[in-house]
């Protein structure tokens, strides 16, 4: 029996290529475009000394300039507090996560949390709490 020599025929290679080449493309646009969101919260939110100093000074003027509702929008967030170190919500906003509105009444508008809240000692001797909770 001859053998015989199975070679891929030339249009099925150039078919695989051009599939190659779009996978490779999207993925080069997926890392470039996660890169520039984590860039963008980088430079908003990686020098947190401004802001730090409004909430001592309840600068509302600061507050409002670059605590608002586009920034909460662009960090992915439902809600922003900045809360002192006797646990007074200084600075309180909420989205609704399905239409991405600012809520009417905020989640935290009474003004203080709970005397018994889970992380307010750490909060008053100044040991790192991580709240982030990711909602998708």
């Amino acid at each position: 029996m001859p053998l015989r020599c199975c070679c891929p025929l030339p249009r099925f290679e150039a078919i695989e290529i051009d599939n190659a080449r779009t996978a490779m493309t999207r993925i080069d646009y997926s890392v470039h475009q996660t890169l520039s969101e984590l860039l963008v919260s980088a430079a908003d939110w990686g020098n947190w000394t401004d802001t730090y100093q409004s909430i001592v000074d309840h600068n509302a003027r600061y507050q409002h300039a670059n605590l608002g509702e586009s920034s909460i929008k662009q960090l992915h967030l439902a809600t922003l507090a900045c809360i002192d170190l006797n646990g007074s919500v200084v600075l309180s906003k909420s989205l609704d996560p399905d239409t991405g509105e600012l809520l009417p009444q905020d989640l935290l508008a009474h003004g203080s949390l709970p005397q018994d809240f889970p992380w307010l000692d750490n909060l008053r001797i100044g040991r790192t709490q991580r709240i982030r909770h990711l909602t998708e």
